[in-house]
């Protein structure tokens, strides 16, 4: 049974890998690791990142990934449970995007970010479907899946 850091294939019949016509939403894009693995795949890819630093680097992702059997769209927002602006610590060490986070413990918010929730983004741009979520957003997952209700209900 294949299993890896973004597929799995149970003994049960589950399958939960990427395929060729997959619309996936990428939340915390960062540089577009796992961006790229799915556009390889044959998927569409809906790339959140709202750190512009990190969509910077994400750009570059997207170009040298151009015509490798799917499309990756960069969406500069991050995902919650309500459209808001919140004060985010971005760290940034060097260009490489050390590390960010929402806690005002680590220090002082320098910048803002713009958040969505994925069922507010999936009416407003049309989207007939969501196949793949992966998450990494700095502790937020409850909140963006609380923005998705209706999208994981709803959509096949």
């Amino acid at each position: 049974m294949p299993e890896g850091s973004y597929c799995y294939v149970g003994s049960n019949g589950e399958d939960i890998t990427i395929k060729r016509g997959y619309v996936v939403i990428d939340a915390g894009a960062w540089i577009g690791d796992f961006s790229a693995y799915a556009s390889k795949k044959g998927a569409h890819v809906y790339a959140f990142e709202p750190s512009p630093t990190n969509i910077k680097l994400l750009e570059k992702t997207v170009q040298y990934n151009a015509g490798n059997g799917g499309v990756i769209t960069i969406v500069p927002y991050g995902l919650g449970d309500k459209e808001e602006c919140l004060d985010f610590l971005e760290i940034d060490e060097d260009d490489n995007s050390a590390g960010s986070t929402f806690s005002k413990s680590a220090g002082e918010p320098n910048t803002k970010l713009n958040i969505t929730t994925i069922d507010r983004w999936v009416e407003k741009n049309s989207v007939k479907k969501v196949d793949f979520i992966k998450a990494d957003i700095e502790g937020y997952e409850r909140n963006m899946l609380l923005g998705a209700t209706k999208t994981l209900k709803e959509l096949e």
